[in-house]
Formats: C-alpha cells, sequence, structure tokens
C-alpha cells in the first residue's frame, strides 16, 4: 500500500503528515451508513469539520432510521430529532436469546433437572403470540434453567445503564397440562460487574390444581430505578408438577421478553437531570449540542437586554458551554469589567473554561462551579444578571432567588430570557419536576425576596418569538 505524504519544513526541521484524497461527502455518508451508530458518534464524527457536518445532519440520521426499519414509536408524529430517535429504537428487541425452544435449549443453562428433566415439546393451546409453537416441559421434581445476559453485548453501554437507566422490563408465559396440577416460579437479578447481586425480583410459587382450563398466564415485572452499576440480568424459572407422575407433566414456561426499554416518561425525567446538569457522557455530549444550537439567540439576547456598561460586573447563571459568557465579555472593555459566571455541572463548568481561558489567564472572567443557592461572591458586589433557561431546575426556588438577591447591588437588573412554548411542551413531558418551570412561580419567588418591578415580556428575534423576564433588586 503506497501512503502520500506532504513534507513541510518548519523552524529548522522536517514535519510529516498524511495528506488523504477528498471525498465526496455523498461517499462519506454512504460509508457511515455501513458504520456501527455509536462508531459514527465517537469516532468518525471527531475526524473532520465535513465529517462532523455529515454526522450531525437530520438527513443522516433520518436515513438511517429508514435504511434499517426503523419506526419511531409514535408513527403520526415526524421525528425532531432523529438521531435521538434511531438510536432509542436501536434499543427495543427481547434480549433472551431462543426463548421459544426453537432452537432447542441453546442459550440456556440447566440449573436443576430433576425427575425425567426438561424437554421440548409443541404447544397444547395457543400461545398469545401466535408465532409460538413450541415451549420447555418441566417433570416431577424440580426443573430450574437460566440465561444470563451481558448488556454491553447487547449495546447497552455502562453509560445508557449508570445515566439513563432504562426500565428492565421482563414478560415471562406458563401454562399447566389440563390433568395435571403442577408449580411455577421466577427469579430474576441484576448484577453488577462481579456479578452481584444489586436488585432481585423473585415471585412467590404459582400453584395449578389438577383438572385445570391450561389457560397461558403472563408474569410481569419492571425493574425502575435500580441505581448505577448493572451490568449483566440473569433469567432463571421452572417448576414441576404436583402429581408427581412419571414422564413430564409439569409447568410449560414460555418467555416471552426481557427488555431494557427506554419508556418515554422515563427517558423525560432522565432527560430532564441531563439538561439541569449534564455529565461528560455521551448524554451530556448530546445535550451540550442541543445547548448550542438552541440556546444561541435566547442567550445573545438576555446579555443584549441587561444592557451592560462597560465598567460594571455581570454574573452569568448557568452558564453552560460559555456562549453567554463569550458575548458578555465583548462588552466589558474597562479594566474595573468582571464578567462571573456559575454552574454546578462539572462537564459545563470545564467545557466554559476552556473557551474562555485567555479571558480567565488575564483576570477579566472568573467561574464557578457551585449551586445557584451558594454562590462564593460578596453581598451587593453584581451590578447585572443574565441567565437562559436555567430558573426551572433550581430545587429550593426561594432559596436560590434569595441568595441571588444578596449578591446584588441596589437598584441592580436581572434578565432571564426563554422560549414558554418549549417549556410548556417539556413539562408535558415530564421532563421538570414539579411546578418550578412556570413564569408565575419564579416570579413569585423574586418578588417574595424583595425584587421589585418583576415583569414578563414577549419579545422577538430573527422571527424567533421569546420571553425576557425582568427583576430588579430593591434594596
Amino acid at each position: 500500500m503506497t501512503s502520500l505524504f506532504l513534507h513541510k519544513k518548519r523552524m529548522g526541521h522536517s514535519e510529516s503528515r498524511p495528506v488523504w484524497p477528498s471525498l465526496p461527502l455523498a461517499i462519506i455518508e454512504e460509508i457511515f451508513l455501513n458504520l456501527p451508530g455509536q462508531q459514527v458518534i465517537c469516532v468518525c464524527r471527531l475526524v473532520c469539520s465535513e465529517w462532523k457536518s455529515v454526522v450531525d445532519s437530520t438527513a443522516f440520521w433520518r436515513k438511517r432510521c429508514r435504511s434499517e426499519g426503523l419506526k419511531p414509536l409514535t408513527i403520526h408524529k415526524v421525528p425532531r430529532h432523529w438521531q435521538m430517535t434511531y438510536f432509542l429504537c436501536k434499543m427495543r428487541r427481547n434480549l433472551l436469546k431462543n426463548p421459544n425452544a426453537d432452537e432447542g435449549f441453546a442459550g440456556w443453562k440447566i440449573e436443576e433437572n430433576g425427575g425425567d428433566g426438561w424437554i421440548k415439546d409443541c404447544i397444547f393451546v395457543p400461545h398469545p403470540d401466535e408465532t409460538v409453537t413450541k415451549c420447555f416441559v418441566t417433570s416431577y421434581e424440580q426443573c430450574k434453567k437460566s440465561q444470563l445476559i451481558n448488556l454491553e453485548e447487547e449495546g447497552y453501554s455502562p453509560a445508557i445503564m449508570d445515566e439513563i437507566q432504562p426500565d428492565i422490563v421482563i414478560s415471562d408465559w406458563y401454562a399447566p397440562r389440563w390433568d395435571c396440577g403442577s408449580e411455577y416460579q421466577i427469579q430474576i437479578e441484576l448484577l453488577n460487574h462481579q456479578k452481584r447481586t444489586v436488585q432481585s425480583f423473585v415471585s412467590a410459587p404459582v400453584f395449578f390444581p389438577q383438572w385445570n382450563d391450561q389457560k397461558w398466564e403472563e408474569m410481569t415485572y419492571t425493574f425502575k430505578d435500580y441505581g448505577p452499576g448493572v451490568r449483566f440480568i440473569r433469567f432463571k424459572h421452572g417448576g414441576k408438577d404436583t402429581q408427581f407422575w412419571a414422564g413430564h407433566y409439569g409447568i410449560r414456561p414460555s418467555p416471552e421478553s426481557t427488555n431494557a426499554i427506554r419508556k418515554k416518561k422515563m427517558f423525560f425525567r432522565k432527560l430532564g437531570q441531563q439538561l439541569g446538569r449534564p455529565t461528560q457522557s455521551l448524554s451530556g455530549w448530546l445535550i451540550s449540542k442541543f445547548l448550542k444550537r438552541n440556546n444561541q439567540i435566547l442567550e445573545e439576547n438576555a446579555v443584549k437586554l441587561c444592557e451592560i456598561q462597560p465598567h460594571e460586573t455581570v454574573l452569568e447563571l448557568g452558564h453552560g458551554p460559555g456562549l453567554g459568557l463569550q458575548v458578555a465579555v465583548k462588552l466589558l472593555t474597562e479594566p474595573r469589567g468582571k464578567l462571573l459566571g456559575v454552574d454546578y455541572s462539572n462537564y459545563m463548568h470545564r467545557m466554559a473554561t476552556k473557551s474562555m481561558q485567555d479571558h480567565i489567564a488575564s483576570g477579566k472572567v472568573t467561574l464557578y462551579c457551585c449551586d445557584v443557592a451558594e454562590m462564593p461572591l460578596e453581598d451587593s458586589s453584581v451590578d447585572k444578571v443574565f441567565h437562559c433557561n436555567c430558573y426551572y431546575f433550581w430545587p429550593d426556588m426561594k432559596t436560590a432567588a434569595s441568595e441571588i438577591y444578596r449578591v446584588m447591588k441596589p437598584g441592580a437588573l436581572m434578565v432571564t430570557t426563554l422560549r414558554l412554548d418549549h417549556i410548556v411542551g417539556f413539562a408535558s413531558r415530564n421532563v421538570f419536576y414539579g411546578e418550578n418551570w412556570q413564569p408565575k412561580v419564579y416570579m413569585k419567588a423574586l418578588q417574595s425576596c424583595g425584587f421589585t418591578d418583576v415583569r414578563m415580556e414577549n419579545r422577538r428575534d430573527k422571527f424567533l418569538p421569546f420571553q425576557a423576564i425582568y427583576a430588579t433588586a430593591a434594596k
């Protein structure tokens, strides 16, 4: 294989670096469509700006969904975020191997093989899933089998399991034989990387009498909010007949599914946590991308409406990746002018620190990684305060408002900008806890702490409607 190199002399020595032939974006896109989605984001996107533009495009992820036959949960509504839709759809599948005895006992570990042991057989009565024609059958002493699911191998990375914590839904169908009593039981364990139990579910034994209707029954259980560290699922079930008849007259289990799924409610609640406090992860990276794309105009207008003077001390609350900081610092042209910022996300703090590093080195800008309710600032030290899409995530609105009031000078102005239609939409999907998202709740908290002239105005910039809330610290 021949490589092409460009040799360039610099400061007395030569430097060699490869020069790659330029490919049409259409060909690059076609290559990316045949690579794993996570590899496209975590590797290809970082190569160059051209590749990044392909990966970040809505058209790419829409085409990827369609080429793989992935459909959103709500088929009558066109998704706004095709990248997120793609990864959500990829997660929806049964994680159990060979659940219905189509391949004998492949994928299963026989834990107990009492009596005449396990066999596979045809079903006696139609299964709720019409595609199921076979099942496993137990004998006259305990028969149990298990399956260990490696979540990372199934595509559920540690980041997804620790931060998103998707619901883990268990569904197991079982039926007795009509002429013989039987017993059924299931046990599910969520395990960490050392295969130690994090959470478990053990059903009470289910008994069927002799002379029954052979009806299929379903055992379901959902694990929620199980905490970080889950890496494996151990699925174990079985039973026996209660007549002690030789042969195979015991319970007939037919596991329908073990799914780790992101239900809408769970997903949007986790989304709210990441919006309020992004972490250094795939989720946090996606949120930072969302903030940069959707907050730019709001940040610019928050700064503009503050009417910042060159000599003032200005504070941004929840500065995020630093969009508002970059706009505000340009206005503080006098030596006395200072810019402060607070954000309690370590990830956002590091991101903003990197983008503002020259101004921080000169002493013009100081950033703090802290809670709005506990800021390391002196009393009556700030002339102007602004924030964008921030107050909804303050757990104690009055405490935060009181702390902001403390650091503001008498007569200092605070401006917050938001798009109320978007906030109402998020609230309807349970992204926010409680009622703190409502402007009236925020404005009432400001008034109770001593702010005056608290009002909200409807405004527009570049054909984008938004709202601005003003408050003055009357001391």
